[in-house]
């Protein structure tokens, strides 16, 4: 048994069956609807009755935008349910789509019957009127019918399936071309031999021409026509034909066939061109599939450009035939032409050249002058046509759409993840959430249900790393070991030619030890109830007030506050503390020019290399734009460009490497850089100072990832001081945040690799406590992960080897519970000199209200007692 057969072993019955039967049902509604306004377009065109050729050319563009309609809706079908199936629905790909547009075809049976009835305003038989359409398709059209088996059958991969198909199909078509499919409707009773009275007229016209022993026979069908079938020097009339057309009528129209009878071979070849074309269609799925698409594309357009040349001489022969038909009575080739057009509703003047020159013509060339102007050809119906696309491919992504926000969410809710199933139909993720809902009343399925994610998704390690959850013991734990470690190095197989996923890989082995030696999460501690801790640096009614970073003077009780008054951009405020943040000033006066920052307003501290002390602030956006102090923030200058380039979230961290030199850290995404104001790229970039910050370099990227979107830079230094690491927050929500590693004080960087999700978020802050421990506070942003502090301003603290080898670290730290989404956390963090760690950052801490400033104080040796009384 393998991994998807078992993950149907563990799955409720309804996960079988429920998917095909979505798909099912709502594409049948998207056709019915899309079907329905095409025959109300039909009806708003023909409500006035008129001449039959006005009748003609109106029915005809209508039932085209029907066709249309309802051949738009098989394709999107098809694609669909190659797209949205998963594995372990009750049909095949193949039997949902046969389903989908039989059912398609039906209701485009149903109303091309209400269009017609109601176009002849005459009652019509519903069965009888179906029967012939399918007698139509079964036996003018079977290349139809075969083209649409051959693709529904064709496999893949080239096989020697492959080539019984395709040689099966390519016979079936010959057979259909050389007039087989009214063999075989003479063997089914569709077809019958011509009565005397209209052998003899044939055998009287054929002996006109010098042709002997050729056949009438009669198509039973509601459609006035008549066929030459040259391989077996047959003439084909359907029942209509014979009622509505007198003698005379008769024979010329059989003249005009017994023309087709004489056409050479070559001819004969070239009316099986099309077949080529049809061939290369039904074939589309191993040509796509092996060649790619601009190799079917090319075959395509090859043999649509043969058919091209192929409608001349069609064209040529329909008009020779139609010469030897004039040598009858003056005007009965025309009076027949006439009446088979009019009974099928044909329009008399087409848009585009066909195989048949237009009826108006071929009356003139019989000499028969029309009693009727030249009519216009049918009308375009391009608005209604639009709408009806829209319809059908706003009603497709609505689908597409909604089976992936459940796909998407399916871990939020055992709602989610039943709705994940029924629409999916089994893909991994399907499989991976429902895994979810089985993790402690049966993990044994939960671990089925992942190993068989894994198999669908080789290259996606998440679900067998998930598998460490689910086990107990440690032999069971070893065993789920093992698989993940195949599952690395399959990944390592898929990604390795685009990308060195090496690093990454490497991460996340380091997460197997953890799980296996018991230490895959930290304490946790929260610190939100403890309001002695909480300090409001500022608050304001009605003010938005927010992302503040704050820096510690050399005193080490000074301390200044810097935050816009709004969401990153807006006027600057400055505050000040004399305590350590215990109490803070009132806001105090700025340079008028801060009253227009951009972006969020970041603080730090330089000294010259003769130990001059200077503060600098940044405000980002396009250009980066900077002040300064030289008097401890009593007073500064005005904020200035310090280049022609911008960015977000500038400077994030700033740092002074061993030369004396300085190097602040920024991101962008593309839109500010240049101000080209077009998102692209997410980079992260370095600029340096010599001379302590007055005057900057040009950026230098220093991270950028194919998939991750990478922002945000937090600088910390090892404590020996030979490393540097930069965290990194993730902005595609897709992975854990990221870090890159300097060793020769950033001329180089390691790749990215991702941290532990204790450690994943937004705006990483750190500093070093007095025992060589670390806290980094930050915003909590998952990721992939699931978090119960999702959007809350969090802490972490570890040790810097814990960041260097992946690990979770010692405890997580809620510092405060954010009640708004995820808007807040953009913290200053200050260490003094009797280790307590003051915190400063903004977010939404009252219900209701405007988000204000607030400090929180602590100790490691308090969280250490907190986390021995959990114990």
């Amino acid at each position: 048994m393998n991994e998807i057969e078992a993950a149907r072993m563990v799955l409720p019955g309804w996960a079988s069956w429920s998917s095909s039967l979505i798909h099912w049902t709502l594409w049948t509604l998207c056709a019915a609807l899309a079907m329905g306004v095409a025959l109300n377009a039909a009806k708003s065109k023909l409500a006035i009755p008129a001449h039959w050729t006005e009748r003609a050319r109106h029915y005809a563009a209508s039932r085209q935008l029907l066709l249309c309609a309802g051949m738009f809706c098989a394709a999107l079908a098809g694609l669909w349910a190659t797209s949205a199936c998963g594995v372990l629905q009750m049909l095949s790909i193949t039997q949902l789509a046969l389903l989908c547009i039989a059912s398609i075809y039906i209701i485009y049976l149903e109303y091309g019957y209400r269009l017609e009835r109601w176009v002849r305003r005459a009652e019509l038989e519903r069965w009888s009127w179906v029967s012939d359409r399918l007698t139509i398709l079964l036996v003018l059209r079977p290349i139809l019918l075969i083209t649409l088996i051959m693709l529904l059958a064709m496999p893949a991969e080239f096989s020697s399936a492959t080539v019984i198909v395709f040689v099966g199909g390519s016979l079936l078509m010959l057979w259909s071309g050389l007039g087989g499919a009214f063999h075989l409707a003479a063997k089914l009773g569709f077809m019958r031999a011509a009565p005397d009275s209209l052998q003899r007229i044939i055998d009287s016209e054929a002996r006109r021409v010098g042709r002997s022993c050729v056949q009438g026979r009669i198509l039973n069908t509601r459609t006035a026509n008549a066929f030459a079938l040259q391989v077996q020097n047959t003439i084909v009339f359907t029942t209509m034909a014979v009622e509505i057309l007198d003698e005379r009528e008769l024979a010329a129209v059989c003249q005009h066939e017994l023309g087709h009878l004489g056409e050479p071979g070559v001819v004969l070849l070239k009316r099986l061109v099309p077949l080529l074309f049809c061939l290369v269609l039904g074939s589309a799925v191993p040509i796509v599939h092996n060649f790619g698409w601009l190799i079917f594309l090319a075959a395509y357009l090859l043999c649509f450009a043969l058919v091209l040349l192929g409608l001349r001489t069609m064209r040529g022969m329909e008009e020779h035939a139609d010469e030897g038909a004039h040598t009858h009575d003056e005007g009965s080739y025309a009076s027949a032409l006439e009446k088979l057009y009019e009974e099928n509703l044909v329009p008399a003047v087409m848009r585009r050249r066909t195989t048949h020159p237009h009826l108006y013509d071929r009356i003139l060339a019989a000499g028969v002058n029309p009693p009727y102007p030249r009519p216009e050809p049918p009308p375009s119906l391009r608005t209604r046509t639009v709408a009806v696309m829209l319809i059908v491919a706003g009603c497709s992504l609505g689908q597409v759409l909604s089976s992936s926000y459940f796909q998407r969410y399916a871990w939020d809710s055992p709602t989610n993840a039943r709705l994940a199933l029924a629409t999916g139909g089994g893909k991994a993720q399907d499989l991976a959430a429902w895994a979810g809902l089985c993790e402690e009343r049966d993990p044994v399925a939960a671990a089925t249900l992942l190993r068989a994610a894994a198999s669908l998704h080789p290259g996606w390690i998440s679900y067998p790393e998930n598998l460490f959850s689910f086990f107990s013991d440690e032999s069971s734990k070893e065993s789920a070991a093992a698989e993940a470690r195949a599952a690395y190095e399959r990944a390592q197989e898929v990604y390795k030619p685009w990308y060195d996923w090496d690093t990454w890989i490497d991460a996340r082995l380091a997460r197997v030890e953890q799980k296996l030696t018991g230490l895959s999460e930290p304490v946790f501690i929260d610190l939100d109830d403890d309001s002695h801790r909480q300090v409001i640096v500022d608050r304001e009614p009605g003010q938005y007030l927010g992302h503040p970073t704050t820096v510690l003077l050399e005193d080490g009780t000074t301390m200044i506050a810097v935050y816009p008054k709004g969401h990153g951009r807006g006027a600057i405020v400055m505050k000040r503390s004399l305590d350590a943040g215990l109490t803070w000033s009132e806001r105090l006066d700025v340079p008028e020019s801060w009253s227009s920052s951009k972006e969020v307003p970041t603080i730090h501290r330089v000294h010259d290399d003769d130990g001059k002390r200077r503060l600098i602030l940044f405000s980002g956006l396009y250009p980066i734009r900077m002040a300064s102090s030289d008097d401890d923030g009593l007073s500064w200058t005005e904020l200035s460009p310090i280049g022609e380039f911008g960015g977000i979230v500038t400077m994030g961290s700033v740092e002074r490497l061993a030369n004396g030199s300085y190097m602040a850290l920024f991101h962008d995404d593309g839109r500010f850089l240049r101000d080209s104001g077009e998102r692209g790229k997410f980079q992260v970039f370095k600029i340096l100072s010599n001379d302590a910050g007055r005057s900057w370099s040009e950026p230098d990227v220093i991270a950028e990832h194919e998939l991750a979107h990478l922002c945000e830079p937090g600088l910390i230094r090892s404590p020996d001081g030979e490393q540097i690491a930069v965290l990194l927050r993730e902005n595609s929500r897709k992975f854990n945040s990221f870090v890159i590693f300097s060793e020769d004080e950033g001329l180089t960087w390691t790749e990215p690799r991702e941290l532990p999700a204790s450690l994943t978020g937004d705006r990483h802050i750190g500093k070093y406590a007095p025992d060589g421990r670390l806290f980094i506070s930050f915003r909590d942003q998952p990721g992939p992960n699931e978090s119960a502090t999702n959007g809350d301003w969090v802490g972490w603290v570890g040790r810097y080897e814990d960041i260097v080898h992946g690990l979770p670290g010692q405890y997580r730290l809620r510092l405060k519970d954010n009640h708004q989404a995820a808007d807040c956390a953009y913290p200053g963090v200050e260490c003094l000199s009797d280790g307590t760690f003051v915190s400063t950052t903004y977010g939404h801490w009252t219900p209701g209200d405007e988000p204000y400033i607030l400090s929180v104080r602590f100790k490691l040796s308090e969280i250490d007692a907190k986390a021995a009384a959990l114990r």
